[in-house]
């Protein structure tokens, strides 16, 4: 809930309250707990926008841990997002910047590949593009925002539901 953390949703306001000055731990609802030396305001917020960097793969937990991170469908549906623009990238190359200034392929491309086209769409009866565009993104910089924010939020939601 957001009600009482200054406008913070929970896990935010856990995960930016539990470190105690002169040493402590960081918490959050699918990494577990962070034993942190005196978190400053800088790891704080680098713990809440990506816990998984301060979670390592030596010990049995950070392992475990990973494997179920690696193992949910945001992570494949990420994997499935790279795969796609990865392609568009091979097969079209990066416009320039000025016909495509997030970095990515050209609007040519991007429709070759299935990107929503309505005339398409109605006209030629191609209703796949109703589908493909979920995995298409305009470039680098759309891509890893969504995939920034689609793992942090939808791994949440898996563990919050069960998965």
């Amino acid at each position: 809930s957001i009600a009482g953390n200054g406008g913070l949703p929970a896990a935010v306001a856990h995960a930016w309250m539990t470190g105690q000055p002169g040493g402590g731990r960081m918490s959050d609802p699918v990494w577990g707990e962070v034993p942190v030396d005196a978190p400053s305001i800088a790891s704080r917020i680098a713990f809440v926008a990506c816990p998984c960097a301060f979670v390592c793969c030596g010990s049995a937990g950070g392992r475990r841990t990973w494997r179920r991170f690696l193992a949910t469908w945001a992570v494949m549906l990420a994997a499935l997002q790279t795969g796609a623009f990865t392609a568009a990238i091979v097969r079209g190359g990066i416009a320039p910047f000025s016909d495509n200034a997030l970095m990515g392929p050209s609007a040519g491309i991007l429709d070759a590949l299935g990107a929503k086209n309505a005339a398409k769409i109605r006209l030629a009866g191609e209703w796949w593009r109703l589908l493909t565009p979920m995995a298409m993104h305009s470039g680098i910089l759309h891509l890893l925002g969504n995939i920034l924010v689609q793992l942090r939020t939808g791994v949440m939601l898996e563990q919050f539901w069960g998965h």
